[in-house]
């Protein structure tokens, strides 16, 4: 049974001037096709699974899931508990940038960078999911390259991070402002109220205010992707970030497929950076499914840093500017039963690979 926590009071929270006219979507229909579909880009194209709602998820586990929003102050590594993220190894004792910045005499406990032994055994999980989730005509080696590129940049295989630079605050921060409605509240004035029957996760803004998991995921743009009612915390659950990665790369290859307004013309003449010379004819790119989820961009971005992506994605073997299909991004999780594949996969992660502790 889904775990609420405590009652459902009413509040406020300002955060700046409302964007967002997203209504939310109900649960088990796909919360983002409605909310950034373009107009004449039919929903279905993207639709990951069709039925009732997902079925009730044992929520109740969060807080173990992710990194805390506080962490521990230190003085030496001594004073830092056993990581419960790394088999109980000893975290370091450091004075986090913010610190060294205004020159104030204060550490925390992180945990250490993970071992050579460590990175290898999460591949070999990821390696899994891409086995169970690639079907007929999915390149498995392409799909998995792509996730360990995201993956390793974004978090360097440690999916309970929360990413705290401040571009990731800040984009958290609008996020939660913006998103609210696709979690029940509502936005007015530039705050957002809190109602009781919407997400009782939301009022707890400093869960929302960094990047998440695996891939940096920004926590209210992509909770929802997920589940409108689940805690931000899921997404440090390998297995839905990574099913909540591909759904917006699914859903960015459609549109980018249907053809995007780059330069302003009213014309949608850009189909992807995938292009055959003899033909003239572009689909979506390696690149254009990382730039669409990473950067939240459907058009390309400059070529410089198109250029570190393609350095990064040729070291994979990965050819930056090939053709993707559809399928090439996995069968999609259906979502009347997504926690109990999650869980499934898990499962079949657990038995497949060996921690290195």
């Amino acid at each position: 049974m889904l775990c609420l926590l405590g009652s459902a009071a009413a509040g406020h929270a300002a955060l700046g001037d409302p964007s967002d006219k997203l209504e939310r979507t109900p649960v088990g229909a796909d919360p983002d096709a409605a909310a950034d579909a373009p107009e004449g880009v039919p929903v279905e194209a993207v639709e990951e699974a069709e039925g009732e709602a997902p079925e009730a998820s044992p929520y109740s586990d969060w807080p173990n899931w992710c990194a805390p929003v506080e962490r521990p102050a230190c003085e030496t590594a001594s004073d830092c508990p056993a990581d419960p993220f790394r088999g109980g190894a000893p975290q370091r004792c450091v004075q986090p940038y913010w610190a060294k910045r205004d020159h104030l005499d204060y550490k925390i406990c992180v945990s250490a960078w993970p071992t050579k032994s460590e990175r290898q055994w999460r591949a070999d999980r990821l390696e899994v999911f891409v086995d169970d989730r690639c079907g007929r005509g999915c390149s498995r080696s392409k799909l998995l390259a792509l996730l360990k590129l995201e993956a390793v940049k974004e978090s360097t295989f440690r999916p309970w991070k929360r990413h705290r630079l401040n571009p990731d605050k800040e984009a958290n921060r609008r996020g939660w402002q913006r998103h609210a409605k696709r979690y029940g509240h509502e936005v007015s004035g530039g705050h957002v109220t809190f109602r009781e029957d919407g997400n009782v996760h939301y009022r707890d803004v400093e869960r929302w205010q960094t990047g998440l998991g695996y891939y940096g995921a920004n926590a209210a743009l992509h909770t929802a992707t997920w589940d409108p009612d689940a805690p931000p915390e899921v997404l440090c659950l390998e297995a839905v970030s990574t099913e909540t990665w591909l759904r917006r790369a699914r859903r960015s290859w459609s549109k980018i497929s249907s053809g995007i307004d780059c330069d302003g013309d009213g014309e949608r003449e850009f189909h992807g950076t995938s292009c055959d010379l003899s033909t003239g004819k572009c689909q979506p790119s390696w690149y254009d499914v990382h730039n669409a989820v990473a950067a939240g961009k459907l058009c390309p971005a400059s070529l410089k840093r198109q250029a570190k992506f393609a350095r990064r994605a040729n070291k994979l073997g990965l050819n930056p500017y090939g053709a993707v299909r559809l399928g090439d991004l996995g069968e999609p999780i259906p979502r009347a039963t997504q926690w109990a594949e999650v869980q499934r996969i898990t499962a079949r992660m657990d038995a497949e690979t060996t921690a290195p502790w």
